[in-house]
């Protein structure tokens, strides 16, 4: 009866060990292979322009199936460059 008892005892750690071992193989595959899992697009609203980015935030988009981007607001909150190189710096046109 009790080495019954340390025989299943001995096979529930191996398949708890086992258990634990895939869960840290899983784990470190997504981190290799996927590098975020959640879009974040940090905003706050401008009276004057609208919704902008917040200016220096990572901006991260993603589908998780086809694309994985990550872009830096740039100082004025737009994700996009912010200089364009034919023509130089880009304007925002606004009314004063």
């Amino acid at each position: 009866m009790r080495r019954a008892l340390r025989l299943a005892a001995w096979n529930v750690g191996l398949a708890l060990a086992a258990l634990v071992l895939i869960a840290a193989g899983g784990e470190a595959w997504l981190r290799l292979t996927k590098p975020f899992m959640r879009s974040a697009v940090p905003m706050r609203f401008e009276p004057r322009v609208g919704p902008v980015h917040e200016p220096g935030a990572e901006v991260r988009r993603t589908n998780l199936r086809d694309f994985w981007t990550a872009s830096r607001a740039n100082r004025w909150g737009s994700s996009t460059a912010s200089r364009c190189p034919r023509t130089g710096p880009r304007r925002a046109a606004t009314s004063a």
